[in-house]
């Protein structure tokens, strides 16, 4: 991920930017573990609605814009859009299955990114 990365905003820009690129990396750490502690004991401390409110906020922005893209850039935006749209629908909405269909949706969601990885690698 480093690489790519280095390769869409350019080695100039982070070697500007690294403190505030590695700020955002340790708090993204601290709350995804903090997150993955609370969630041990099946009761949930954390407060997740303000997370899938700017979740819902990034799926809307990625649908607003999701026309600009060419090919299979357009289709994408989308696909993130609305994935990011439904998910957040799903935390905020309280549906009492709602966390086995977020589970299944990440489950599928980093099988494909490893079967991905592992074609690429």
């Amino acid at each position: 991920m480093v690489r790519l990365m280095m390769i869409l905003l350019g080695v100039e820009y982070l070697r500007e930017r690294w403190r505030g690129v590695m700020a955002a990396g340790v708090a993204s750490a601290l709350v995804g573990a903090a997150l993955f502690v609370d969630a041990l004991d099946g009761v949930l401390f954390f407060p997740i609605a303000p997370f899938a409110w700017l979740l819902l906020n990034e799926g809307l922005a990625t649908l607003a814009v999701a026309w600009t893209g060419m090919g299979g850039q357009r289709t994408l935006r989308y696909v993130k859009g609305f994935g990011f749209c439904i998910t957040a629908a799903l935390v905020l909405s309280g549906y009492r299955h709602a966390s086995f269909i977020i589970s299944m949706v990440f489950a599928t969601l980093f099988l494909a990114d490893g079967l991905l990885q592992i074609a690429s690698a």
